[in-house]
């Protein structure tokens, strides 16, 4: 694989990651990681990153009255992060909408 490819990989990983850690990060600002831990364990057990890989496997089956707020504090949680916001523009509020 050419270099430069490997460095375009490696930045796509990066870029991943730091969306499923915002996504863990805007989940455990709402109290979803309750939802998460398991029975016996009487604090959170899992990572940020964890976290937002287990709430993005629950999206597509997450009632709505769940699904907006995450989405909301999703979208803050990275208009704060400058990467996102110049990737993907300053204005991401809409993005969580189902509707289309």
């Amino acid at each position: 694989m050419p270099a430069g490819r490997r460095t375009s990989s490696a930045h796509d990983q990066r870029f991943r990651g730091s969306a499923v850690d915002a996504l863990g990060a805007a989940g455990e600002a709402l109290g979803y990681d309750r939802m998460l831990k398991t029975n016996t364990a009487k604090r959170p057990v899992h990572q940020v990153f964890r976290q937002g890989c287990m709430l993005y496997d629950l999206v597509p089956t997450m009632p709505e009255t769940s699904l907006h707020p995450l989405m909301q504090r999703f979208s803050q949680m990275l208009q704060e992060q400058p990467l996102f916001a110049d990737v993907c523009g300053a204005d991401l509020t809409n993005e969580g909408s189902r509707e289309g």
